[in-house]
């Protein structure tokens, strides 16, 4: 019989993709933001692609949330949390199984 994979949780995928391009997780920070639909999120990627924007390395949604992983560095940080709530985001606690 054959032996059934365990799925990846988010964390150990998003340190795998990071991975590819030489970024630890470690080195990073999860951020994730609540939208009131799922357009919310869309609307917060394609802002996130503007020049003078935070720096991230990995954009994900899940229905209604929004995850990015940014570079462990507060004033990145505060700039995309500013940016995500300019776009009607709240920041949650990131569910990373």
């Amino acid at each position: 019989m054959a032996k059934k994979e365990r799925k990846k949780t988010r964390k150990e995928q998003y340190a795998e993709t990071l991975a590819n391009y030489g970024v630890a997780l470690e080195d990073c920070k999860v951020l994730a933001f609540a939208f009131d639909g799922p357009g919310g999120p869309e609307i917060f990627h394609y802002e996130l692609m503007y020049p003078l924007r935070p720096v991230y390395h990995l954009f994900d949604c899940s229905g209604n949330v929004a995850y990015i992983v940014v570079p462990n560095d507060p004033e990145n940080e505060e700039m995309a949390v500013q940016l995500a709530e300019s776009c009607g985001g709240e920041k949650t606690t990131p569910n990373l199984q």
